[in-house]
């Protein structure tokens, strides 16, 4: 494949200029075995390369978080706000792809979500670890070098074929950590295989499979993370 650099260059400069934290790009072979339905070209039938950008979280109202206070302004900031900015910003990307002859789609933060599967109709957190950004931890979400747990995901499908950044290879989550697991509320794992179990996980945050809404966001495994606490302090 022919790769487009000076393309790649563009839309990563677009994306800082935009005060995004991190950018990558995973090219859509990176993403052979996706379930069916949940494919980037099951969305846009081009695909050839997912682009996946980041905004981190703030730290004063995450380090404040606790189950019974700060729940409220968790969710405004740390999913409402930065949703909105990611993407504003991944629309904005995708106008500059498509003047420049592409095609591009956007992958909503959240919804549409589908209520029985516990999953959207694509994940972010699986295209950040192909598009090189980082790697999963104990805690289900993808930790960076740059920040730990502390970020918001959104993705941006295009036609256009750029270079792909390469994926960490290294395990950032520390095997003797298990900071995350001792302080879930519902203990959202299986201690025998370690697999995470969603819908306990999205019950306890008061998820409303009507609305689609998260009414109380937890955010503990994510505040406790040592990797999130050392790459900010």
């Amino acid at each position: 494949m022919q790769y487009d650099e000076q393309l790649t260059c563009s839309i990563k400069k677009l994306a800082e200029d935009r005060d995004v934290d991190l950018v990558g790009v995973a090219s859509i072979d990176r993403f052979e075995g996706a379930p069916k339905g949940f494919h980037p070209k099951d969305l846009l039938r081009t695909t050839q390369s997912v682009i996946v950008i980041a905004r981190r979280f703030l730290n004063g109202i995450l380090d404040e978080l606790s189950p019974e206070s700060q729940r409220l302004s968790y969710k405004h900031h740390m999913y409402a706000h930065l949703n909105t900015l990611n993407t504003l910003t991944a629309f904005e990307l995708g106008r500059f792809l498509e003047k420049q002859g592409n095609r591009a789609f956007v992958v909503q933060p959240t919804t549409p979500y589908h209520a029985h599967e516990f999953r959207g109709v694509m994940s972010h957190r699986h295209a950040a670890v192909r598009a090189g950004l980082g790697v999963f931890g104990k805690n289900n979400l993808v930790l960076t070098k740059e920040f730990g747990p502390r970020q918001r995901f959104c993705t941006i499908l295009t036609d256009a074929e750029l270079l792909p950044d390469p994926m960490i290879e290294e395990d950032l989550c520390k095997e003797e950590c298990f900071e995350c697991r001792k302080i879930c509320p519902v203990q959202a794992w299986d201690p025998e295989s370690g697999r995470f179990n969603k819908p306990a996980c999205a019950h306890h945050q008061k998820w409303n499979r009507s609305d689609q809404q998260c009414k109380e966001p937890c955010g503990l495994c994510i505040q406790v993370c040592p990797l999130g606490k050392e790459a900010n302090e």
